[in-house]
């Protein structure tokens, strides 16, 4: 899900659906429409990764239908709300999976390409640079600190550091961190800190969140140790603002 222009943006199996925000609570639902996969059909159970809005008329959803690239869904916003058909656009040639993304501010996705170790950039409803994911292995979800987004790659478990100028995609530190407690699966930053959770699983396994700092440069510095969660499996990781004093705002 994801919270933006007074909304709540849900993705579900087979549809994208829109609810407004009311103060601190969730609304009524004020617009829905089906997913759809480029080259026609409708996604099948497990292929929905990441939705987000890109700006107030504009919503993105990635959809991963391996063995075939996968499909970005464009869709429409009115006032906040999804409206009309969603525009499906297939991932480029050679590649697969659109999977984790984050959106600068004018309007641009720098989009993981999971399963073929690229990452891409995307604007006004088509890709226009893949690169490589400089050898690190499994790419998924992402977070955005001014100009850096940074990938964590549960394959090769390391935060790798990304950037999109708005026509191309750079790779500007392969390996900006590692992790080493197991195998990253999703990741925030906010204020300062970035911190990174960990799916471990099996007998006796727990997972981990890691915490580093940022500095202006998008170098990361490891900030004390690891936290064990004390259960296994974790799969997702956000940082909260400070819950406003005032009744009914967040």
């Amino acid at each position: 899900m994801n919270f933006a222009n007074g909304h709540m943006y849900v993705a579900g199996t087979t549809t994208v659906d829109s609810f407004t925000l009311n103060g601190g609570h969730i609304g009524f639902l004020d617009g829905t429409t089906a997913l759809n996969l480029a080259g026609g059909g409708i996604p099948d159970i497990g292929s929905t990764a990441q939705v987000a809005a890109t700006n107030d008329h504009s919503l993105l959803i990635t959809l991963k239908t391996d063995p075939i690239p996968g499909t970005v869904d464009v869709v429409a916003l009115k006032n906040g709300a999804v409206y009309g058909n969603a525009q499906a656009v297939s991932a480029p040639a050679g590649t697969l999976a659109p999977f984790g993304f984050s959106v600068y501010p004018d309007g641009t996705a720098l989009i993981t390409l999971a399963h073929s170790g690229h990452n891409g950039l995307f604007r006004d409803g088509a890709f226009t640079s893949i690169v490589p994911s400089a050898g690190q292995a499994g790419n998924c979800w992402t977070t955005r600190v001014g100009k850096y987004v940074f990938v964590v790659n549960p394959g090769s478990r390391t935060i790798t550091r990304v950037l999109g100028t708005g026509s191309n995609v750079f790779t500007d530190s392969a390996v900006a961190a590692k992790v080493t407690t197991g195998s990253p699966t999703d990741t925030d930053a906010k204020g300062g800190y970035l911190v990174v959770i960990d799916h471990n699983g099996g007998s006796g396994a727990t997972s981990h969140l890691t915490v580093f700092t940022y500095n202006e440069f998008g170098e990361l510095a490891a900030s004390g140790s690891a936290l064990d969660l004390g259960a296994p499996d974790a799969n997702g990781v956000s940082i909260m603002e400070p819950v406003s004093s005032q009744a009914g705002e967040f």
